[in-house]
């Protein structure tokens, strides 16, 4: 089951979306605070991964790490982490982790 959006997200979707479409491959979403800028963003990439791409979500803090994944889990997208004191698969297709961590596990 996947979340159900508020409109305003939805929208944002459908503009990354059209954006894409018209050649633009680096956008930017911005949101207030609050406004679900992470569960927005599994969304997006839980349909990507149903279509069978791969993905990697990096932070700069555990926390907004485990906020991501816990977003995925919503999405149900099925990753890994790689983050310190975790062994990542290595053949899964969407990861979570820190950047820290990932620039120390691709060495």
């Amino acid at each position: 089951m996947t979340v159900q959006l508020r409109d305003y997200q939805e929208s944002a979707i459908q503009g990354i979306q059209e954006a894409y479409r018209a050649g633009h491959k680096k956008t930017l979403l911005c949101m207030p605070t609050g406004a679900g800028k992470t569960l927005t963003a599994a969304e997006m990439l839980g349909r990507s991964y149903r279509k069978g791409k791969t993905m990697l979500w990096l932070t700069d803090r555990e926390e907004l790490a485990d906020q991501a994944s816990e977003a995925f889990e919503r999405a149900e997208i099925p990753h890994s982490f790689i983050m310190a004191g975790t062994t990542a698969d290595r053949f899964s297709r969407a990861f979570v982790g820190t950047i820290q961590s990932f620039l120390a596990w691709r060495r």
